[in-house]
């Protein structure tokens, strides 16, 4: 993974993988970290209506309501939408 340029699409999936791996675990302040990552790399190089944003909008989603972040959850729920 350190070859590929920072912003490239397959670090985008690995990082989404990688929440969803600490969020299982618990580690919720580290899942986010990754699901942001991700989410970043994906507004950067995918049209705004491409599934894999609604994907990552949803998982930030997600963990900001489990989290009690219900404003930012919602931003993201009506993204992911």
């Amino acid at each position: 993974l350190q070859e590929l340029p920072e912003n490239h699409l397959d670090l985008a999936s690995s990082h989404n993988s990688l929440g969803v791996v600490y969020d299982s675990m618990g580690d919720y302040k580290t899942a986010l970290s990754h699901y942001h990552k991700s989410l970043d790399i994906r507004l950067q190089a995918l049209p705004e209506n491409h599934a894999h944003l609604a994907f990552s909008h949803n998982n930030m989603a997600r963990l900001c309501d489990w989290l009690g972040d219900n404003k930012i959850a919602l931003c993201h729920y009506h993204k992911a939408t």
